[in-house]
């Protein structure tokens, strides 16, 4: 199977919090890998698909990206939700 992405993904498997557009607090995630279209993130809140979503991801008090993505896809896996997220906005510096 030939691989579709046009992008380098870099694996980054490491915790991080969310907070979506209006909501009052943060949420706990994983960020499973990053590229300069898109992330893979997992979290047990559901989101929906097909739907731009602004958030802020935070990786550290000093790194986090504030960013409107597009929800490409979604998958259960156990008690967790994996996204694909293509960024929709984003600042050239991040």
């Amino acid at each position: 199977m030939q691989e579709r992405r046009g992008c380098i993904r870099w694996q980054v498997n490491q915790p991080a919090q969310v907070r979506l557009e209006g909501a009052l607090g943060n949420a706990e995630c994983t960020c499973k890998d990053v590229n300069f279209k898109g992330m893979q993130i997992s979290l047990k809140q559901h989101l929906s698909v097909d739907k731009f979503i602004k958030m802020i991801i935070m990786f550290s008090e000093s790194c986090c990206l504030e960013v409107e993505v597009w929800a490409v896809w979604s998958k259960k896996v156990m008690d967790t939700n994996l996204y694909g997220f293509y960024f929709a906005k984003i600042k050239d510096s991040d």
